[in-house]
């Protein structure tokens, strides 16, 4: 559920609403961080502190009718599958960006790291470290409770979010999932955002530390 005040994703949605399942992509910032320096073509070395459009990002589903109001539209979403951007082309005249992308699978990512990369203990790892989120999610739930912003928001997002994924077979959708729970729309202000880093993590393991540390920072925020 989110309020979109854009003009250009007003326009977006009013455009997809035409498809039997109407979709479209959202991608976000970051800022680096000081020990990154990146290359990036034409503009030459990206340095720490800047920030820089994510390469990936989320398709959404419009799950209901949106409400256009006269400063945007309200809309309720659901994210489906995670992508990254090949190329794009900016549509000038309608304001957006039309881009080829390669949708991107966790299990299919998992498998490479543990079929390619040459390290089989990569996914045992993420596998071990993600069987530690339960006691920090009861915990965090219990606290968020405290800092409702309205009756039942915890529960509404529980409901929202649905199962947590199994960390034997699932590390890296627990990560999300995790990602989703402390960093829910609208936001509540009691973590820090980690979608950025969660979504262009390159690894299991990777995924489940920014996950780990998200929800142990938000704890210690809210206790």
């Amino acid at each position: 559920r989110v309020r979109v005040n854009d003009p250009q994703v007003v326009k977006v949605v009013r455009r997809q609403l035409g498809n039997e399942t109407p979709t479209f992509g959202m991608r976000g910032t970051m800022r680096l961080k000081e020990d990154s320096n990146i290359p990036s073509g034409d503009r030459g070395i990206i340095k720490a502190g800047q920030e820089v459009k994510l390469t990936n990002g989320v398709e959404v589903e419009i799950m209901q009718p949106p409400r256009f109001i006269e400063e945007g539209v309200l809309l309720m979403l659901r994210a489906k599958r995670r992508f990254e951007v090949i190329s794009e082309v900016e549509n000038e005249e309608q304001g957006w960006i039309d881009a080829n992308v390669k949708y991107l699978d966790s299990k299919e990512q998992e498998e490479e790291e543990l079929y390619e990369n040459g390290d089989p203990m990569c996914i045992k790892r993420a596998i071990l470290k993600a069987g530690e989120f339960t006691p920090l999610i009861d915990r965090w739930v219990e606290l968020a409770r405290q800092c409702e912003k309205r009756p039942g928001q915890i529960d509404m997002l529980l409901g929202d979010i649905g199962h947590i994924p199994p960390p034997s077979t699932e590390p890296s959708e627990r990560a999300f999932w995790v990602g989703a729970l402390i960093n829910p729309l609208p936001e509540m202000g009691v973590a820090t955002g980690i979608r950025p880093e969660l979504i262009m993590a390159e690894t299991a393991l990777e995924r489940i530390d920014v996950a780990y540390d998200g929800i142990r920072r938000s704890i210690a925020h809210m206790d």
